[in-house]
């Protein structure tokens, strides 16, 4: 079923329903993980704060003196009510409490920044290497080693942006604690949480994702058709250009669009006990290596057609901050 569907690909994407989401403020679209796993003297636990509340067992904590309890509320309230909510329809986030795996909430610690100024000096002092600091701050909308998320709330213009970003780096958090995201190919592991995170963003501003989704396809279409390669090997999305983080989320939507949310569903509580490969093709009728080949060839195909945006909207606002993912 999906190998006969899948040839036409970039260009189903391209006219596919613009219902889903996206996040932050920057000309690329699309939140992406960073690997520094090599680099064992990062921490993310050292900062100290003096402001905090608890929500869903989570610490919500100000990573600075300028934020404030209002705003930790304000975003105690989207994490209940629109991110978690939203993990947990996407990915069985419920089905992964078992006997064998158990997300521990409660050893989930968010901070937030409300200055480029502390954020830069926490991440110094999280040992984070001083080459990749400037782009995290500049470039990126949040940062997780797998239990702590810090976010630079001064980067977000409204609500759906910010729920985008809290969204995708809590399913890296789960995917963590479930002890998934090192059987996940890096483009599925990275593609879930754009996925996700779209998805959540959704539920607060669906005509602004909507404008974000289509930037995204036209932003994609148009490189590969200039002729930018992509591919699925890619790991170090925050210093890759802005195709890959695009490619990977259109591969990824494409699989649960195609398929439907209760494969995906199914995918994660299979992986849990088996390899990817078998899980994989288990779920969805199709080996991975395969599917991935049919996207490369679809995207192939793809080069030979054209895909303008000829709206009226201005998609240049549409637009939101990668996200920094440390993986040990």
């Amino acid at each position: 079923m999906l190998k006969r569907i899948i040839i036409p690909f970039l260009f189903v994407f391209c006219l596919l329903p613009i219902g889903v989401q996206a996040e932050g403020t920057t000309d690329h679209g699309m939140v992406t993980d960073h690997d520094i796993s090599h680099d064992s003297n990062v921490s993310l636990s050292g900062i100290q704060t003096t402001k905090s509340i608890t929500v869903k067992k989570m610490k919500v904590a100000a990573g600075d003196q300028g934020i404030s309890v209002k705003q930790l509320e304000f975003v105690g309230k989207l994490l209940k009510n629109v991110a978690l909510p939203t993990i947990k329809n996407n990915i069985n986030f419920d089905g992964l409490f078992t006997d064998k795996i158990n997300v521990d909430l409660s050893k989930v610690h968010i901070l937030l920044f409300s200055n480029s100024e502390s954020y830069q000096n926490a991440l110094i002092q999280a040992g984070v290497p001083h080459d990749s600091i400037e782009n995290i701050v500049e470039n990126s909308g949040g940062i997780t080693d797998g239990t702590h998320i810090w976010i630079p709330l001064y980067t977000y213009k409204d609500r759906s942006e910010l729920t985008n970003i809290l969204t995708h780096e809590l399913t890296h958090v789960v995917f963590h604690q479930a002890n998934i995201e090192e059987k996940l190919p890096n483009w599925l592991d990275e593609g879930i949480a754009m996925y996700n995170g779209l998805q959540a963003q959704k539920n607060i501003n669906h005509i602004k994702t909507g404008r974000i989704l289509k930037n995204i396809k036209y932003k994609l279409t148009t490189s590969i058709k200039n002729g930018e390669s992509v591919s699925f090997n890619s790991t170090n999305l925050l210093n890759e250009n802005y195709t890959s983080e695009a490619f990977y989320l259109a591969a990824t939507y494409f699989l649960v669009e195609r398929m439907g949310v209760s494969k995906l569903n199914e995918f994660t509580r299979s992986v849990i006990d088996s390899n990817v490969e078998e899980a994989f093709k288990s779920t969805f009728t199709i080996t991975l290596k395969e599917y991935e080949n049919k996207i490369l060839q679809a995207v192939g195909q793809s080069q030979q057609d054209s895909y303008s945006s000829n709206d009226d909207d201005d998609d240049d606002d549409a637009e939101f901050l990668p996200g920094y993912r440390v993986r040990w």
